[in-house]
Protein backbone atom coordinates (compact mmCIF):
# COMPACT_ATOMS: atom_id res chain seq x y z
CA UNK A 1 0.00 0.00 0.00
CA UNK A 2 1.51 3.78 -1.16
CA UNK A 3 1.96 5.87 1.79
CA UNK A 4 0.26 9.31 1.74
CA UNK A 5 3.81 10.79 0.47
CA UNK A 6 4.04 8.75 -2.18
CA UNK A 7 0.40 9.15 -3.52
CA UNK A 8 0.51 12.95 -3.43
CA UNK A 9 3.94 13.39 -5.11
CA UNK A 10 2.48 11.69 -8.62
CA UNK A 11 -0.85 14.26 -8.39
CA UNK A 12 1.34 16.79 -7.99
CA UNK A 13 3.21 16.22 -11.17
CA UNK A 14 0.39 15.77 -13.23
CA UNK A 15 -0.95 18.84 -11.61
CA UNK A 16 1.90 20.65 -12.97
CA UNK A 17 1.75 19.11 -16.53
CA UNK A 18 -1.67 19.74 -17.02
CA UNK A 19 -1.25 23.71 -15.97
CA UNK A 20 1.98 23.87 -18.12
CA UNK A 21 -0.86 22.96 -20.96
CA UNK A 22 -3.44 25.13 -20.53
CA UNK A 23 -1.31 27.94 -19.97
CA UNK A 24 0.90 26.97 -23.11
CA UNK A 25 -2.75 26.85 -24.86
CA UNK A 26 -3.63 30.71 -23.59
CA UNK A 27 -6.53 29.38 -21.08
CA UNK A 28 -8.45 27.41 -23.78
CA UNK A 29 -9.53 24.37 -23.60
CA UNK A 30 -7.06 21.49 -24.92
CA UNK A 31 -7.01 20.59 -28.24
CA UNK A 32 -6.28 16.71 -28.23
CA UNK A 33 -6.32 16.64 -31.93
CA UNK A 34 -3.30 19.04 -31.56
CA UNK A 35 -1.56 16.28 -28.81
CA UNK A 36 0.85 13.25 -30.92
CA UNK A 37 -1.10 9.65 -30.07
CA UNK A 38 1.66 9.10 -27.61
CA UNK A 39 1.26 12.04 -25.21
CA UNK A 40 -2.96 11.10 -25.40
CA UNK A 41 -1.63 7.50 -24.31
CA UNK A 42 0.48 8.83 -21.74
CA UNK A 43 -2.13 11.29 -20.11
CA UNK A 44 -4.47 8.84 -20.20
CA UNK A 45 -2.42 6.36 -17.95
CA UNK A 46 -1.52 8.90 -15.21
CA UNK A 47 -4.73 9.66 -15.04
CA UNK A 48 -5.84 5.59 -14.92
CA UNK A 49 -3.25 5.65 -12.24
CA UNK A 50 -4.27 8.54 -10.07
CA UNK A 51 -7.95 7.32 -10.11
CA UNK A 52 -7.11 3.82 -8.67
CA UNK A 53 -4.91 5.87 -6.22
CA UNK A 54 -7.84 7.91 -5.41
CA UNK A 55 -9.95 4.52 -4.69
CA UNK A 56 -7.51 3.17 -2.62
CA UNK A 57 -6.82 6.25 -0.39
CA UNK A 58 -10.56 6.67 -0.38
CA UNK A 59 -11.00 2.83 0.81
CA UNK A 60 -8.02 3.44 3.06
CA UNK A 61 -10.36 6.61 4.89
CA UNK A 62 -13.22 5.16 5.06
CA UNK A 63 -11.54 1.87 6.91
CA UNK A 64 -9.81 4.72 9.13
CA UNK A 65 -13.29 6.02 9.67
CA UNK A 66 -14.84 2.40 10.59
CA UNK A 67 -11.71 1.86 13.06
CA UNK A 68 -12.34 5.55 15.05
CA UNK A 69 -15.97 5.14 15.20
CA UNK A 70 -15.19 1.20 16.96
CA UNK A 71 -12.71 3.03 19.22
CA UNK A 72 -15.12 5.59 20.18
CA UNK A 73 -17.62 2.92 21.25
CA UNK A 74 -15.38 0.95 22.60
CA UNK A 75 -14.13 3.73 25.20
CA UNK A 76 -17.92 4.80 25.51
CA UNK A 77 -18.04 1.09 26.60
CA UNK A 78 -15.56 1.36 29.07
CA UNK A 79 -15.04 4.24 30.24
CA UNK A 80 -18.76 5.76 30.01
CA UNK A 81 -20.81 2.42 30.90
CA UNK A 82 -18.08 0.82 32.96
CA UNK A 83 -19.24 -0.47 37.01
CA UNK A 84 -17.35 1.82 38.79
CA UNK A 85 -17.44 5.68 38.91
CA UNK A 86 -14.49 7.68 37.17
CA UNK A 87 -13.46 11.25 37.59
CA UNK A 88 -10.91 13.55 36.63
CA UNK A 89 -9.81 16.03 39.27
CA UNK A 90 -7.97 19.31 38.53
CA UNK A 91 -5.71 19.91 41.19
CA UNK A 92 -7.92 21.93 42.87
CA UNK A 93 -10.34 19.57 43.42
CA UNK A 94 -12.83 20.27 40.62
CA UNK A 95 -14.47 17.59 38.56
CA UNK A 96 -12.96 17.51 35.05
CA UNK A 97 -14.32 14.92 33.31
CA UNK A 98 -16.97 12.61 34.82
CA UNK A 99 -17.91 9.17 32.93
CA UNK A 100 -22.00 8.18 32.85
CA UNK A 101 -21.62 5.62 36.08
CA UNK A 102 -20.01 8.97 38.09
CA UNK A 103 -23.16 10.88 36.95
CA UNK A 104 -25.34 8.05 38.22
CA UNK A 105 -23.86 7.47 41.32
CA UNK A 106 -23.90 11.28 42.51
CA UNK A 107 -27.67 11.38 40.74
CA UNK A 108 -26.43 13.91 38.15
CA UNK A 109 -25.95 14.40 34.56
CA UNK A 110 -22.33 14.18 33.91
CA UNK A 111 -22.08 17.55 31.83
CA UNK A 112 -23.41 18.92 34.77
CA UNK A 113 -20.35 17.85 37.12
CA UNK A 114 -17.76 19.19 35.20
CA UNK A 115 -16.29 21.97 37.44
CA UNK A 116 -17.92 21.16 40.66
CA UNK A 117 -16.19 21.18 43.63
CA UNK A 118 -16.12 17.16 44.86
CA UNK A 119 -16.42 18.55 48.47
CA UNK A 120 -19.65 19.49 47.22
CA UNK A 121 -20.61 15.49 47.36
CA UNK A 122 -18.85 15.17 50.57
CA UNK A 123 -20.73 14.20 53.94
CA UNK A 124 -20.38 17.11 56.52
CA UNK A 125 -19.05 14.64 59.06
CA UNK A 126 -16.65 13.50 56.44
CA UNK A 127 -14.98 16.30 55.43
CA UNK A 128 -11.94 16.33 57.44
CA UNK A 129 -11.66 13.16 56.14
CA UNK A 130 -11.62 13.89 52.29
CA UNK A 131 -9.49 16.92 53.21
CA UNK A 132 -6.27 14.56 54.68
CA UNK A 133 -7.05 12.45 51.89
CA UNK A 134 -6.57 14.90 49.53
CA UNK A 135 -3.26 16.06 51.04
CA UNK A 136 -2.19 12.15 50.78
CA UNK A 137 -2.82 12.05 47.23
CA UNK A 138 -0.62 15.28 46.67
CA UNK A 139 2.15 13.52 48.67
CA UNK A 140 2.56 10.11 48.46
CA UNK A 141 1.94 9.98 44.58
CA UNK A 142 0.88 6.14 44.70
CA UNK A 143 -2.71 5.11 44.31
CA UNK A 144 -4.45 5.65 47.64
CA UNK A 145 -7.81 4.77 48.96
CA UNK A 146 -10.35 6.48 51.44
CA UNK A 147 -13.92 4.76 52.34
CA UNK A 148 -16.04 8.02 53.32
CA UNK A 149 -20.22 8.91 52.85
CA UNK A 150 -21.15 10.84 49.47
CA UNK A 151 -24.20 12.84 49.54
CA UNK A 152 -26.11 12.74 45.70
CA UNK A 153 -27.34 15.89 44.27
CA UNK A 154 -31.26 14.28 45.62
CA UNK A 155 -29.70 14.04 49.36
CA UNK A 156 -29.75 10.47 49.73
CA UNK A 157 -26.34 9.30 51.58
CA UNK A 158 -23.89 6.43 50.34
CA UNK A 159 -20.86 4.98 51.41
CA UNK A 160 -17.86 4.78 48.56
CA UNK A 161 -14.65 3.57 48.13
CA UNK A 162 -12.56 5.91 47.15
CA UNK A 163 -9.08 4.62 44.06
CA UNK A 164 -7.29 8.15 43.30
CA UNK A 165 -4.51 8.43 41.11
CA UNK A 166 -1.96 11.31 40.78
CA UNK A 167 -1.34 11.91 37.05
CA UNK A 168 1.54 14.87 36.66
CA UNK A 169 0.75 17.08 33.27
CA UNK A 170 3.67 18.47 31.26
CA UNK A 171 2.61 21.73 32.36
CA UNK A 172 3.50 20.45 36.00
CA UNK A 173 -0.12 20.61 37.09
CA UNK A 174 -1.11 17.56 38.71
CA UNK A 175 -4.19 15.91 38.03
CA UNK A 176 -5.87 13.08 39.86
CA UNK A 177 -7.57 9.86 38.46
CA UNK A 178 -10.60 8.65 40.60
CA UNK A 179 -12.14 5.40 40.93
CA UNK A 180 -15.53 5.50 42.75
CA UNK A 181 -17.29 2.70 44.11
CA UNK A 182 -20.71 2.55 45.67
CA UNK A 183 -20.32 0.34 49.06
CA UNK A 184 -23.52 0.81 50.65
CA UNK A 185 -24.88 -2.40 50.64
CA UNK A 186 -20.85 -3.76 51.70
CA UNK A 187 -21.36 -1.68 54.88
CA UNK A 188 -24.72 -2.18 55.41
CA UNK A 189 -23.59 -6.07 55.63
CA UNK A 190 -20.36 -5.50 57.64
CA UNK A 191 -22.71 -3.63 60.19
CA UNK A 192 -25.29 -6.69 60.16
CA UNK A 193 -22.37 -9.20 60.90
CA UNK A 194 -21.17 -6.93 63.80
CA UNK A 195 -24.54 -6.79 65.77
CA UNK A 196 -24.76 -10.64 64.64
CA UNK A 197 -21.41 -10.74 66.11
CA UNK A 198 -21.76 -8.72 69.47
CA UNK A 199 -25.51 -10.36 70.00
CA UNK A 200 -23.94 -14.09 69.62
CA UNK A 201 -21.28 -13.42 71.76
CA UNK A 202 -23.78 -11.83 74.08
CA UNK A 203 -25.92 -14.78 73.89
CA UNK A 204 -22.41 -17.22 74.75
CA UNK A 205 -21.52 -14.83 77.49
CA UNK A 206 -25.06 -15.59 78.71
CA UNK A 207 -25.52 -19.81 77.81
CA UNK A 208 -21.87 -19.78 79.84
CA UNK A 209 -23.03 -17.88 83.20
CA UNK A 210 -26.45 -20.34 82.58
CA UNK A 211 -24.79 -23.14 82.52
CA UNK A 212 -21.96 -22.46 84.95
CA UNK A 213 -24.94 -21.61 87.75
CA UNK A 214 -26.38 -25.02 86.45
CA UNK A 215 -23.66 -26.97 87.20
CA UNK A 216 -23.50 -24.77 90.62
CA UNK A 217 -26.75 -25.87 91.33
CA UNK A 218 -26.19 -29.86 90.30
CA UNK A 219 -22.92 -30.04 92.50
CA UNK A 220 -24.52 -28.18 95.24
CA UNK A 221 -27.89 -30.67 94.84
CA UNK A 222 -25.28 -33.60 94.53
CA UNK A 223 -23.50 -32.57 98.06
CA UNK A 224 -26.84 -31.51 99.76
CA UNK A 225 -28.17 -35.21 98.09
CA UNK A 226 -24.89 -36.97 99.63
CA UNK A 227 -25.03 -35.38 103.19
CA UNK A 228 -28.76 -36.28 103.42
CA UNK A 229 -28.01 -39.93 102.85
CA UNK A 230 -25.44 -39.43 106.09
CA UNK A 231 -27.23 -37.02 107.71
CA UNK A 232 -30.16 -39.38 108.16
CA UNK A 233 -27.85 -42.14 109.15
CA UNK A 234 -26.34 -40.08 111.96
CA UNK A 235 -29.60 -38.69 113.56
CA UNK A 236 -30.68 -42.24 113.80
CA UNK A 237 -27.75 -43.32 115.55
CA UNK A 238 -27.64 -40.45 118.17
CA UNK A 239 -31.92 -40.09 118.54
CA UNK A 240 -31.70 -43.69 120.57
CA UNK A 241 -29.57 -42.89 123.20
CA UNK A 242 -30.79 -39.34 123.48
CA UNK A 243 -34.44 -40.64 124.31
CA UNK A 244 -33.03 -42.44 126.74
CA UNK A 245 -31.02 -40.05 128.26
CA UNK A 246 -33.91 -37.30 127.98
CA UNK A 247 -36.13 -39.82 129.56
CA UNK A 248 -34.26 -40.41 132.80
CA UNK A 249 -33.75 -36.53 133.08
CA UNK A 250 -37.76 -35.78 133.00
CA UNK A 251 -37.89 -38.36 135.55
CA UNK A 252 -35.16 -37.32 137.92
CA UNK A 253 -36.74 -33.52 136.97
CA UNK A 254 -40.38 -34.71 138.46
CA UNK A 255 -39.23 -37.52 141.43
CA UNK A 256 -36.08 -36.22 142.68
CA UNK A 257 -35.23 -33.49 145.36
CA UNK A 258 -32.61 -31.15 144.30
CA UNK A 259 -31.13 -27.98 145.50
CA UNK A 260 -32.13 -25.28 143.66
CA UNK A 261 -28.40 -25.11 141.53
CA UNK A 262 -29.35 -28.46 140.82
CA UNK A 263 -32.51 -28.01 139.72
CA UNK A 264 -31.23 -25.53 137.09
CA UNK A 265 -28.86 -27.61 135.65
CA UNK A 266 -30.73 -29.93 135.58
CA UNK A 267 -33.11 -28.38 133.41
CA UNK A 268 -30.34 -26.57 131.23
CA UNK A 269 -29.23 -30.38 130.63
CA UNK A 270 -33.25 -31.40 129.86
CA UNK A 271 -32.77 -28.19 127.58
CA UNK A 272 -29.79 -28.81 125.65
CA UNK A 273 -31.38 -32.33 125.03
CA UNK A 274 -34.06 -30.75 123.28
CA UNK A 275 -31.91 -28.70 120.99
CA UNK A 276 -30.41 -31.94 120.09
CA UNK A 277 -33.31 -33.60 119.17
CA UNK A 278 -34.29 -30.72 117.35
CA UNK A 279 -31.16 -30.71 115.59
CA UNK A 280 -31.30 -34.25 114.81
CA UNK A 281 -34.99 -33.52 113.51
CA UNK A 282 -33.29 -31.24 110.85
CA UNK A 283 -30.63 -33.93 110.28
CA UNK A 284 -33.21 -36.36 109.05
CA UNK A 285 -35.36 -33.85 107.11
CA UNK A 286 -32.29 -32.40 105.31
CA UNK A 287 -32.69 -32.18 101.21
CA UNK A 288 -35.75 -34.51 102.46
CA UNK A 289 -38.34 -31.69 103.37
CA UNK A 290 -40.99 -34.05 103.81
CA UNK A 291 -43.55 -36.12 102.38
CA UNK A 292 -46.58 -33.92 103.25
CA UNK A 293 -49.04 -33.41 100.90
CA UNK A 294 -49.85 -30.52 99.37
CA UNK A 295 -52.44 -27.70 99.85
CA UNK A 296 -53.29 -24.43 98.80
CA UNK A 297 -52.12 -21.80 101.09
CA UNK A 298 -52.73 -18.27 101.90
CA UNK A 299 -49.58 -16.63 101.89
CA UNK A 300 -50.54 -13.50 103.62
CA UNK A 301 -52.39 -15.56 106.31
CA UNK A 302 -49.45 -17.50 106.79
CA UNK A 303 -47.16 -14.59 107.75
CA UNK A 304 -49.67 -12.93 109.82
CA UNK A 305 -49.67 -15.85 112.08
CA UNK A 306 -45.66 -16.20 111.97
CA UNK A 307 -45.14 -12.91 112.59
CA UNK A 308 -48.30 -12.84 115.93
CA UNK A 309 -45.74 -15.36 117.46
CA UNK A 310 -42.79 -13.17 117.23
CA UNK A 311 -44.45 -10.04 118.39
CA UNK A 312 -43.36 -9.87 121.42
CA UNK A 313 -39.50 -10.85 120.30
CA UNK A 314 -39.89 -7.94 117.98
CA UNK A 315 -40.40 -5.24 120.90
CA UNK A 316 -38.15 -6.73 123.29
CA UNK A 317 -35.60 -5.91 120.58
CA UNK A 318 -36.82 -2.77 119.94
CA UNK A 319 -37.64 -3.99 115.93
CA UNK A 320 -39.90 -2.06 113.81
CA UNK A 321 -41.78 -4.44 111.85
CA UNK A 322 -43.07 -3.09 107.97
CA UNK A 323 -45.96 -4.45 105.69
CA UNK A 324 -45.61 -3.96 102.28
CA UNK A 325 -48.20 -7.16 101.49
CA UNK A 326 -49.42 -6.82 97.69
CA UNK A 327 -52.97 -6.01 97.65
CA UNK A 328 -54.27 -9.05 95.57
CA UNK A 329 -52.49 -12.16 96.05
CA UNK A 330 -52.85 -15.50 95.11
CA UNK A 331 -53.28 -18.93 97.14
CA UNK A 332 -50.46 -21.07 96.11
CA UNK A 333 -50.33 -24.99 95.93
CA UNK A 334 -47.07 -26.00 98.73
CA UNK A 335 -47.02 -28.10 102.05
CA UNK A 336 -47.57 -25.53 104.16
CA UNK A 337 -45.57 -26.90 106.83
CA UNK A 338 -42.35 -26.56 105.47
CA UNK A 339 -43.17 -23.24 103.55
CA UNK A 340 -43.63 -21.84 107.07
CA UNK A 341 -40.25 -23.37 108.36
CA UNK A 342 -38.62 -21.37 105.55
CA UNK A 343 -40.15 -18.25 106.66
CA UNK A 344 -39.48 -18.72 110.33
CA UNK A 345 -35.70 -19.61 109.51
CA UNK A 346 -35.76 -16.67 107.52
CA UNK A 347 -36.86 -13.86 109.49
CA UNK A 348 -35.09 -15.23 112.99
CA UNK A 349 -32.31 -14.66 110.45
CA UNK A 350 -33.19 -11.36 110.12
CA UNK A 351 -34.09 -10.94 113.91
CA UNK A 352 -30.31 -11.64 114.89
CA UNK A 353 -28.71 -9.47 111.96
CA UNK A 354 -30.27 -6.63 113.90
CA UNK A 355 -29.91 -7.43 117.60
CA UNK A 356 -26.71 -5.14 118.02
CA UNK A 357 -29.20 -1.79 116.90
CA UNK A 358 -32.59 -0.85 116.65
CA UNK A 359 -33.93 -2.43 113.58
CA UNK A 360 -35.90 -2.56 110.78
CA UNK A 361 -37.34 -5.60 109.02
CA UNK A 362 -39.62 -5.33 105.79
CA UNK A 363 -41.77 -8.17 104.36
CA UNK A 364 -42.89 -7.41 100.92
CA UNK A 365 -45.00 -9.69 98.70
CA UNK A 366 -45.70 -9.18 94.48
CA UNK A 367 -47.09 -11.54 92.32
CA UNK A 368 -44.65 -12.03 89.35
CA UNK A 369 -47.02 -13.90 86.34
CA UNK A 370 -47.49 -17.34 87.47
CA UNK A 371 -45.20 -16.79 90.52
CA UNK A 372 -45.12 -15.27 93.96
CA UNK A 373 -42.66 -13.37 95.76
CA UNK A 374 -41.95 -12.24 99.51
CA UNK A 375 -39.17 -10.37 100.21
CA UNK A 376 -37.91 -10.53 103.64
CA UNK A 377 -35.44 -6.90 104.04
CA UNK A 378 -33.19 -5.86 107.26
CA UNK A 379 -31.30 -3.38 107.98
CA UNK A 380 -28.58 -5.50 109.89
CA UNK A 381 -24.86 -6.39 109.83
CA UNK A 382 -25.29 -7.99 106.12
CA UNK A 383 -23.13 -10.79 104.96
CA UNK A 384 -19.79 -10.37 103.40
CA UNK A 385 -19.40 -10.46 99.43
CA UNK A 386 -16.88 -14.10 100.09
CA UNK A 387 -19.87 -15.49 102.58
CA UNK A 388 -23.26 -15.17 99.94
CA UNK A 389 -22.12 -18.22 98.03
CA UNK A 390 -21.54 -20.72 100.91
CA UNK A 391 -24.60 -19.69 103.17
CA UNK A 392 -26.88 -22.13 101.69
CA UNK A 393 -23.88 -24.53 102.60
CA UNK A 394 -24.57 -26.93 105.03
CA UNK A 395 -23.40 -26.78 108.74
CA UNK A 396 -22.47 -22.86 106.97
CA UNK A 397 -23.13 -20.22 109.81
CA UNK A 398 -22.11 -16.10 110.06
CA UNK A 399 -23.71 -16.96 113.47
CA UNK A 400 -21.51 -17.63 116.90
CA UNK A 401 -21.25 -21.21 117.37
CA UNK A 402 -23.34 -21.04 120.20
CA UNK A 403 -26.78 -19.17 118.15
CA UNK A 404 -26.59 -21.18 114.86
CA UNK A 405 -26.73 -24.52 113.61
CA UNK A 406 -25.38 -23.52 109.96
CA UNK A 407 -28.74 -25.87 108.80
CA UNK A 408 -31.56 -23.55 108.91
CA UNK A 409 -30.64 -21.88 105.02
CA UNK A 410 -29.93 -24.99 103.87
CA UNK A 411 -32.87 -26.71 104.87
CA UNK A 412 -34.42 -23.76 103.42
CA UNK A 413 -32.60 -24.56 99.84
CA UNK A 414 -33.55 -28.00 99.82
CA UNK A 415 -37.55 -27.31 100.84
CA UNK A 416 -37.62 -24.20 97.78
CA UNK A 417 -35.87 -26.63 95.51
CA UNK A 418 -38.12 -29.26 96.23
CA UNK A 419 -41.34 -26.73 95.14
CA UNK A 420 -39.74 -25.70 91.86
CA UNK A 421 -38.76 -22.35 93.65
CA UNK A 422 -36.12 -20.05 94.21
CA UNK A 423 -34.15 -18.42 96.95
CA UNK A 424 -32.19 -15.27 95.99
CA UNK A 425 -30.26 -13.08 98.54
CA UNK A 426 -28.67 -9.33 98.24
CA UNK A 427 -26.43 -7.65 100.85
CA UNK A 428 -23.76 -5.79 101.45
CA UNK A 429 -21.88 -5.10 104.35
CA UNK A 430 -23.25 -2.92 107.20
CA UNK A 431 -26.11 -2.53 105.25
CA UNK A 432 -28.45 -5.34 105.70
CA UNK A 433 -29.68 -8.15 103.88
CA UNK A 434 -32.94 -8.93 101.58
CA UNK A 435 -33.55 -12.34 101.18
CA UNK A 436 -36.14 -13.63 98.09
CA UNK A 437 -38.42 -16.50 98.16
CA UNK A 438 -39.80 -16.74 94.57
CA UNK A 439 -42.83 -20.02 94.22
CA UNK A 440 -44.74 -21.46 91.57
CA UNK A 441 -48.50 -21.04 91.93
CA UNK A 442 -50.07 -23.98 90.46
CA UNK A 443 -46.60 -25.91 92.43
Amino acid sequence: MLSMENQTKPLSELRQRVEKLVRSNNGKPLNITSMSPEEIQQMLHELQVHQIELEIQNEELHRAQDGLDAARIRYFELYDLAPVGYLTLCNNGRIKEANLTAGTLLCSAKERLVNKLLTQFIHTEDQDLYYLYRKQNFEIGTPNECELRLVKQDGTIFWAHLTATALPQQTGITEFRVVLNDITDRKWAEEQLKAAKENLERRVEQRTLELQEAQAKYLHSEKLAALGKLSGSIAHEINNPLLGIQFFLNGLQERALLKDEDKTLLAEAISECRRVKDLMRNLREFDRPGSSRKALMDLHQALDSILLLQKTLFSELNIKLVRDFAVQLPKIMVVPTQIKQVLINLLINATDACQQHSGIIKISTRQEGDRVAVAIKDNGIGIKPEAIESIFQPFYSTKPDVIGTGLGLSVSYGIIKQHQGEIQVKSQPGKGATFTVSLPITG
